[in-house]
């Protein structure tokens, strides 16, 4: 529903104001909600902020979670997670990737 939208709901509620802060500071989404991103659970664009922002809180088992899914450990140290976002359609490749 619209109003769950602009109160976040698509966001993981124990990390909801803070995946919600990070959004606001994001350069290319701080100018005002993106749909999918807030109103639609079957597209993906929720996905890394309610993965990858509780990650921030604890960098070094973060490193630990991703050594673990490589196999073997070659991450040292995580300095800082940053979502990225798809670029301008001309700048991307003609599968919006």
């Amino acid at each position: 529903m619209p109003e769950d939208a602009k109160n976040g709901l698509n966001f993981f509620e124990g990390f909801r104001s803070d995946i919600l802060n990070q959004i606001k500071k994001h350069p290319k989404l701080k100018n005002g909600q993106n749909e999918g991103l807030y109103a639609n659970m079957l597209r993906s664009e929720h996905i890394p902020w309610n993965v990858f922002i509780p990650m921030k809180t604890d960098l070094i088992a973060s490193a630990k979670v991703f050594n673990d899914i490589i196999g073997e450990h070659i991450i040292d140290e995580i300095t800082d997670i940053r979502i990225e976002w798809a670029p301008e359609k001309t700048k991307c490749l003609n599968d919006n990737t």
